[in-house]
């Protein structure tokens, strides 16, 4: 549940006294705020049993209990009445805000639930004066500000782009001042679209006054709050001209972890906090915001030469903190959508990239509209069938099987332009040809890596790509191609190296640190989504992370039995991964002892257990058990078992929701260390735990589930291997063959298409033009076991369950 106060400072005095005094020398400095107390997803969505204010009412009222405790404390200590403990309560409103302590103390017993963030509108000079209207009265002309602001702001949070949009929770809105324009305003959003509010959204009057008496009828302890943290924002507002004292309270500790942006578009973290402008500027900024919402690039890219060249005023900063990164944001969606590589250009080079982007977009849209209108979901559905969580959509299209009828097979530098791409006259040179080449390729990699798992088939792939990166045209360094084509090259080495990986050879090192070197001395950009290693390994962000880079590496070191390499890396190259400690027991330590590190901030000292990630657990269990299992007695087993058994369901680690299958892969190590040591017990916990844990997984089922199939083939391996370390032989047979049944589905699939489309990447299988369309169903229904012993099974088996999977 969402309870908002409104706050005002600076000119609104006029109409509405702050209840802390203005900060000397900033009396016209005005800001309009939200003070959001968010009690978080207490009611699950699907319960609709419960009422949210029923359950989240008492959480709402506590915190006005809080509220009064921390007055009462500031008071106390200064021996004097709120309003002369200004300075005071500013001084540790971030600790309360944050914590909902004083002086490290907690005033109640029972501990905070909830959360507060701010949503601020910051009133430019400029605006002030384009809005006073001549003739009218100081205070009328106050009023007026204030009333458009007011409906701009609650228009900008409950819009369809606003942050509040299609909430259901948000109940309550209380404000000092007339209620007449934030309803109006409510309704005016309500009746353009009346699913905005799924419930009603109350608004109602406060006293604008705080009573320390208690019992009191007076319940203002939000705007008292509000009103304080007004206060701090104006009092953190320092720089010679607006434009520097944003930048300056923007990177304000405090505001940067509660101050949120009115709009979805700036949700994502970022290291400053969220502050909007209302000035002459949202003629053009708002429009700008509900284009890129709504994917209107075209518009997007018409809107943008509204946008003033000069920086005056406010202008600079609502360039820097809202232009720009929607212009960047619009770049990185075009061109990993229809380029299939994340480009992120300087700001200078915006214009450059969009005019590329925006017009090919469409008329790559128009092509696939043409050429595959009622085609492409059946094309997924099919590529999915054997997979429930669509893994290996990476891009949202199917275009690894459909180029017959762009390229000419007989000259794969040929592309036929039925609709003028590269004559539009809106759009420069392209070669398009090259582009969806590139495109089709990245996506071909990303599905043989992970879904199919048809690692030798990458390699003929990526051999296309570099002779098509070692034959393109770059214009100069400072072109859009040239950040293209180095991250093509980047990309064809890394899904190189993992083919290498997965299929054993031993040139894996040398590119994998080719990589890590390369990103060390120049290092190019890419969104990284997660840190899950394994789920994220197709992933074209992988190979411009390090951390995947290097985790990369010493995977491999660990499969091929290379204690050296594994151990001089870590100790020479690796530091961080282990806290610059070399010996695997003090490695375990510092990856499961909570008190292995302590994250320090501003106001506390927290336990925030950044140690442990299932890659890095993942890594260091299999350097145990290939180099370090002689060095283990029964004492460091019961030790690990204890810390892993301590930890096991603490909700700080998030083990099994963080990169899923290096979890899996977790407890299959623990099992098979366990039943090392003969310590049967855990073993059967872990495994029944992961058990139930898979199951929860597909709860909804999937289209196996009716087949006998409830789960995918990763998660039958791991069980199977779970099951055979455990003695369970026959049941671990049966997993196996579950698995290489789905499996075998999956690269049928994959040679179905290549068959229909020409064998276009020249793969080193057997396809049949001719052959049926596989489904899921099919198959399986008429599929019969196909070995009969688990290392029949293994051997089948083997290309699929290498490298991280092993």
């Amino acid at each position: 549940m969402h309870h908002v106060t409104i706050s005002t400072t600076g000119i609104f005095n006029a109409i509405r006294p702050s209840l802390f005094p203005p900060i000397e020398g900033k009396e016209t400095t005005t800001f309009l705020l939200g003070l959001d107390f968010n009690t978080g997803g207490i009611i699950p969505f699907y319960d609709e049993g419960q009422d949210d204010v029923v359950v989240n009412g008492p959480h709402v009222e506590l915190e006005r209990q809080r509220i009064r405790a921390f007055v009462k404390a500031v008071c106390e200590e200064m021996g004097k009445p709120f309003e002369e403990c200004r300075n005071a309560f500013l001084f540790s409103l971030p600790e309360f805000i944050r914590y909902g302590t004083y002086n490290g103390q907690p005033l109640l017993e029972k501990p905070r639930t909830g959360e507060y963030e701010a949503y601020v509108l910051y009133k430019s000079h400029r605006g002030r004066k384009l809005l006073f209207q001549q003739g009218r009265q100081p205070k009328d002309e106050v009023q007026y500000v204030f009333d458009n602001m007011l409906r701009h702001f609650i228009t900008a949070l409950f819009s369809d782009e606003g942050t509040y949009g299609y909430l259901a929770d948000v109940k309550h809105i209380e404000t000092p001042l007339s209620l007449g324009v934030l309803q109006q305003a409510l309704e005016d959003i309500w009746s353009a679209d009346e699913d905005i509010f799924s419930e009603g959204v109350d608004a109602f009057s406060v006293p604008n006054h705080y009573v320390m008496t208690e019992p009191t009828q007076v319940h203002s302890e939000f705007l008292l709050l509000a009103d304080a943290l007004g206060a701090y924002m104006v009092q953190a507002m320092d720089g010679e001209t607006e434009l520097d004292a944003l930048k300056t309270l923007s990177k304000d500790v405090l505001l940067q972890h509660i101050c949120e942006s009115m709009y979805k578009m700036y949700m994502a973290p970022s290291e400053e906090s969220a502050i909007d402008v209302y000035d002459d500027c949202e003629r053009w900024l708002n429009p700008l915001i509900r284009q890129c919402w709504n994917s209107q690039y075209t518009m997007v890219r018409r809107t943008l030469k509204q946008v003033p060249t000069y920086d005056d005023g406010v202008l600079g900063y609502v360039k820097e903190q809202k232009v720009f990164p929607l212009v960047a944001h619009v770049i990185r969606e075009l061109s990993t959508e229809n380029l299939g590589v994340e480009l992120r250009p300087k700001v200078h080079q915006y214009k450059q990239y969009l005019d590329v982007l925006v017009p090919y977009v469409d008329r790559v849209e128009e092509l696939y509209r043409k050429r595959y209108v009622g085609v492409g979901d059946e094309l997924l559905s099919v590529m999915d069938d054997s997979n429930p969580f669509s893994m290996n959509r990476p891009f949202g299209r199917d275009t690894s099987f459909g180029l017959e009828g762009l390229i000419d097979t007989d000259d794969s530098f040929r592309f036929d332009d039925p609709f003028g791409m590269n004559k539009a006259d809106d759009m420069p040179p392209v070669d398009v040809e090259l582009c969806c080449h590139v495109y089709c390729a990245l996506d071909a990699c990303q599905r043989a890596i992970r879904g199919e798992r048809m690692y030798h088939n990458v390699i003929p792939i990526v051999n296309f790509l570099d002779d098509l990166v070692a034959h393109a045209d770059i214009p100069s360094p400072d072109s859009w191609q040239y950040e293209y084509m180095l991250k093509v090259g980047r990309l064809s080495k890394w899904y190189r190296a993992l083919a290498y990986a997965f299929t054993g050879r031993s040139e894996a090192e040398s590119l994998f640190k080719e990589l890590i070197q390369a990103q060390e001395k120049d290092p190019l950009e890419y969104e990284s989504y997660s840190d899950a290693f394994i789920n994220n390994l197709a992933n074209p962000s992988s190979a411009f992370d390090l951390d995947y880079l290097q985790l990369a590496l010493l995977h491999f070191y660990v499969e091929t039995d290379n204690r050296v390499g594994y151990e001089r890396y870590i100790e020479t190259s690796y530091p961080p991964l282990f806290s610059m400690r070399l010996d695997w027991v003090s490695q375990m330590h510092v990856l499961l002892n909570e008190n292995g590190y302590e994250a320090e901030d501003e106001y506390t000292q927290g336990n925030h257990y950044w140690n442990y990630t299932n890659a890095a657990f993942l890594l260091w269990l299999k350097a145990v058990w290939h180099f370090h299992l002689d060095h283990m007695d029964q004492e460091r087993w019961e030790e690990l078992g204890t810390l892993w058994d301590a930890t096991y369901e603490n909700s700080n680690y998030w083990r099994h929701t963080q990169d899923h299958y290096a979890y899996l892969e977790c407890v299959k190590y623990m099992v098979k260390l366990a039943v090392h040591f003969g310590d049967i017990r855990r073993a059967e916990m872990y495994k029944r735990n992961l058990q139930t844990l898979i199951d929860e997984e597909y709860k909804f089922g999937w289209a196996g589930t009716a087949l006998g199939y409830p789960w995918n083939a990763s998660d039958y391996s791991i069980m199977a291997q779970i099951n055979e370390s455990l003695g369970k032989l026959d049941l671990a047979k049966e997993q196996y063959d579950k698995a290489y049944a789905l499996v075998s589905f999956a690269q049928d699939k994959w040679r179905y298409f290549e068959g229909k489309h020409g064998n276009i990447w020249d793969l080193p299988i057997a396809v049949d033009p001719e052959a049926t369309q596989p489904t899921l169903t099919e198959w399986l229904t008429n599929y019969t076991p196909k070995f009969s012993t688990i290392e029949e099974y293994k051997k089948a088996l083997v290309s699929w369950m290498s490298y991280v999977f092993h």
